[in-house]
């Protein structure tokens, strides 16, 4: 791995045209679109970085999880009810697991013995993991990969960002219970529509500008035929 880059800059492999390291170019974030050679070059990319655990489930299909840190309690119900019919489902489930809403979805999926692929928002290397992470990682059921070179040992606001479209690129299919209105979360969302990748959101007040951006309301109950769609 390159070796001396400041703090939340990217690995240069995950580096396009843009020098402030914010949206890769090319076939990594966003702009390869959903195109399965992409996903590949994508999956490659993530191997190369180091990965903890199961790198066969960067082979399965895959939703994105990513919730803001702000979430309204009504959002919250749903969508746990979400995370404990996806259980049922032949999705393995890619998110941070950073912000509050998506450690509970963690830790439902956990219990369920349901693949997960965790991408923190730092290096992998010399990351330590608790003892529910490596009994998941003992079982093939999670994988721990990430953007991000050896010299990133902290998470930040920005490397959060990044790690976000690094999820998106990996995933087939997208679910944003909510996205804060005029954050980071929100404005990745404007995005997802070019990639041709399904972005699902759920039915509620609160997620009008979601709705607005294109996103689907699905309902809790819908959950189980999400494979098919």
């Amino acid at each position: 791995m390159a070796a001396g880059m400041p703090p939340g800059r990217l690995d240069p492999r995950f580096r396009g045209g843009d020098e402030g390291g914010s949206v890769a170019a090319g076939v990594t974030w966003l702009g390869g679109g959903p195109s399965p050679t992409t996903r590949r070059l994508v999956e490659r990319q993530a191997r190369a970085l180091g990965t903890i655990g199961s790198e066969a489930l960067l082979q399965t299909r895959k939703l994105a999880l990513l919730c803001s840190r702000a979430c309204p309690g009504s959002i919250i119900v749903q969508t746990l009810d979400v995370v404990r019919a996806l259980r049922e489902t032949a999705w393995t489930v890619v998110s941070g697991f950073q912000s509050p809403t998506e450690q509970e979805c963690l830790e439902i999926l956990l219990r369920g013995g349901h693949p997960v692929i965790v991408c923190p928002a730092r290096s992998v290397e010399r990351m330590r993991i608790s003892a529910a992470w490596k009994a998941a990682v003992a079982a093939g059921r999670m994988l721990i990969t990430s953007p991000f070179e050896e010299t990133v040992r902290r998470a930040t606001a920005a490397t959060a960002e990044e790690r976000n479209r690094f999820v998106v690129s990996l995933a087939d299919a997208i679910f944003i219970p909510h996205a804060a209105p005029g954050g980071g979360l929100e404005r990745l969302c404007q995005m997802i529509p070019a990639t041709g990748k399904r972005l699902w959101t759920l039915a509620d007040d609160a997620n009008g500008r979601l709705l607005e951006i294109g996103a689907e309301a699905l309902c809790p109950k819908d959950v189980r035929k999400w494979s098919e769609l």
